[in-house]
């Protein structure tokens, strides 16, 4: 599914000016965040992670920032 986005385009590189990146960890952040969500579904109401930073190469992934919101 990442690959079929626009950020799946440039992570899979662009001539030899954007070196080809991993997307298994960037996957596995969607995958236990989606598994989160469907654990928690009467305590957590939305999700905002913003941004989401990933290492050209290695694909390493970091949130600078997440916010939670709880369900009432």
């Amino acid at each position: 599914m990442i690959d079929s986005t626009r950020i799946g385009a440039v992570l899979a590189g662009y001539r030899n000016l954007i070196p080809k990146t991993d997307t298994t960890m960037l996957a596995k952040l969607v995958c236990h965040l989606s598994e989160l969500a469907a654990d928690m579904p009467d305590v957590l109401a939305e999700c905002d992670l913003n941004p989401v930073l990933i290492r050209k190469g290695s694909g390493d992934v970091r949130v600078v920032d997440a916010l939670f919101v709880a369900a009432r």
